[in-house]
């Protein structure tokens, strides 16, 4: 939240622009908590037990399309007002220093480079296994599963394909059944630059929630920014 009793004046431009921005903005609300055990089956063998994570994501691939653009976004948006009250309620003196500078940057490319998803989202043109792991993505983060939001990260940047990204042919003939390979598989978000962009955007603000909700050391990743 923002810290109202700061003299504006004390604020840098920067900080001043951001309050002004947020002025009279409705709170997001948005759960984030470990209730995977809510979400996801817990499977029992003789020797152990896990989580049925196939499962999970199968079920997913049921909801509505147009709920899955308005969560995202409503995930977004909120990772970014905490990094824009992070930002205002931060002594002014800090905000002169190299990384904050630096920090200033990520954030303002980050607003930049999200633009063209959220076009996407609002109209719900984004491609439907995108917007599968990218929900996905958000989901695990709200049960505070960074490790396997993280993976979905990995999903959407380098996908999952048997080839390397721009391995096509061997030789002279191209392998058979090329065609079957890459019909059912992501297309690489890293062949697009407008698409590698907004993942890398997309990567920032799960490191703003890790950073916002800790949890169980075990399920972090190491921080990005």
């Amino acid at each position: 939240m923002i810290n109202h009793a700061r003299i504006d004046t004390n604020l840098t431009q920067f900080q001043q622009e951001l309050k002004l921005k947020l002025k009279d903005k409705k709170p997001i609300v948005l759960e984030v908590k470990d209730d995977k055990n809510d979400h996801i089956e817990i499977r029992k063998t003789k020797n152990n037990e896990y989580y049925d994570y196939k499962k999970f994501e199968r079920s997913c691939r049921d909801i509505d399309r147009k709920e899955k653009c308005m969560d995202i976004l409503k995930w977004i948006k909120k990772m970014m007002r905490i990094w824009e009250e992070d930002f205002i309620n931060r002594d002014p003196d800090s905000m002169d220093g190299a990384d904050a500078r630096f920090e200033i940057g990520n954030y303002m490319q980050t607003k930049k480079d999200l633009k063209a998803l959220i076009k996407l989202l609002y109209h719900q043109n984004l491609n439907n296994e995108i917007l599968h792991t990218l929900y996905l993505m958000i989901r695990y983060s709200l049960f505070k599963d960074y490790i396997r939001a993280n993976d979905k990260y990995y999903d959407l940047g380098i996908g999952n394909a048997p080839w390397p990204m721009g391995v096509t042919m061997v030789g002279i003939h191209e392998r058979s059944g090329r065609s079957k390979i890459y019909s059912s598989q992501v297309k690489h978000i890293l062949n697009d630059e407008t698409q590698k962009k907004f993942i890398v955007s997309i990567k920032r603000l799960l490191t703003i929630c890790q950073k916002t909700y800790p949890t169980d050391p075990s399920k972090n990743v190491v921080m990005f920014q």
